[in-house]
């Protein structure tokens, strides 16, 4: 859930569950209940959260997720889960997930001011944390797919299309008149 949709450690308590997991929840949006965490850091966002990439919700098996009980306080319950990443030597800690969601929406080209209500952040917030997170190889990786490969705009490959079609209606009128031919040969011949 931290991967998949940028949340504070924290924020895993708050998660509407029966929300997520209801058959409706087509996009597989998260949406955060407060009053599950005493309030979380910026509050509910009320747009939902979604998964940039949807096939990490079956990847993970993200929509048959059992919440652990809950006792203690929030900090205690969070604790655990940078100890258990510790533990593990899974080689991050579990806000770095988060980071990384912010750095795949700008890899996506997800615009600035969706990702900060997406993270319950101002643009300002979230320009200002994670403009360093940005280094010279993503920038470059983005130059490379938005400039250097740009996909073919929707004027352009429509006008490529109407060439193609022309070309082809000429080869069915082609074709059309030879079989006409044939047709008017076999009648003047009786056949």
């Amino acid at each position: 859930m931290l991967a998949s949709y940028g949340l504070r450690p924290h924020e895993l308590f708050a998660i509407d569950l029966q929300t997520f997991c209801n058959p409706d929840n087509k996009f597989y949006l998260v949406y955060l209940d407060p009053r599950l965490t005493g309030g979380t850091k910026t509050g509910e966002r009320k747009c939902g959260i979604p998964p940039l990439y949807p096939p990490w919700i079956e990847l993970f098996d993200l929509q048959n997720v059992k919440m652990p009980e809950v006792t203690g306080k929030l900090s205690t319950q969070t604790a655990k889960i940078q100890i258990r990443f510790r533990n593990t030597n899974i080689g991050f800690r579990p806000y770095d997930l988060r980071h990384a969601y912010a750095i795949r929406g700008h890899s996506l080209r997800v615009p600035i001011k969706t990702m900060a209500d997406y993270m319950g952040h101002t643009v300002q917030e979230h320009t200002k944390t994670y403009q360093r997170w940005m280094d010279k190889n993503i920038n470059l990786e983005i130059y490379r797919e938005v400039v250097i490969n740009k996909p073919v705009s929707n004027r352009e490959a429509l006008k490529k299309r109407v060439e193609e079609l022309e070309a082809e209606n000429l080869v069915l009128k082609a074709e059309n008149e030879t079989l006409k031919g044939t047709l008017i040969r076999y009648q003047l011949l009786g056949i």
